[in-house]
């Protein structure tokens, strides 16, 4: 069984921009087939989280009015009871991960470390799905994107 963080954290990490708009950060999320994504501001630092229960139905125009601001974040190194913790005393479901100088690395979500504590493979694919906003289609490393296939999606 895995004992820190870094054994169950997804590799990929996708985030949002504080500036973006709600419903390009929706579109994004459910593309992605995540649940939530840290913020970030204009530089990388994270500034809260959203969730697509935060953005469906939102009156906002912009993440950063409808993201949460209150944020539990891990380590890598961070025993994953420890982790579970952190997320299960304040009711969260995710927890971004933050290298010691606080700068957002990884993403790790209380599914993730349940599937831990019963042994069960955290569930991540080797490689994240891509998101293009242009064309507004995801691809894995596994589905190469093609005119082809972007003709083929279902729209």
């Amino acid at each position: 069984m895995a004992l820190t963080v870094a054994e169950v954290m997804n590799r990929e990490l996708m985030s949002l921009r504080a500036e973006h708009p709600v419903d390009y950060a929706l579109t994004a999320i459910v593309a992605m087939g995540v649940s939530a994504a840290p913020v970030v501001d204009g530089r990388g630092a994270l500034c809260g989280i959203v969730s697509w229960r935060d953005l469906v139905g939102s009156r906002s125009e912009v993440v950063r009015d409808c993201m949460s601001r209150a944020v539990e974040t891990v380590h890598p190194e961070d025993r994953i009871e420890h982790a579970a913790m952190t997320l299960t005393t304040d009711g969260y479901h995710h927890a971004p991960i933050v290298d010691r100088q606080g700068a957002l690395i990884r993403f790790v979500s209380t599914l993730d470390l349940l599937r831990t504590f019963v042994g069960q493979p955290t569930g991540h694919p080797d490689t994240c799905p891509h998101w293009d906003a242009t064309t507004q289609t995801t691809w894995t490393d596994e589905k190469v994107l093609s005119d082809a296939h972007i003709g083929a999606a279902q729209r």
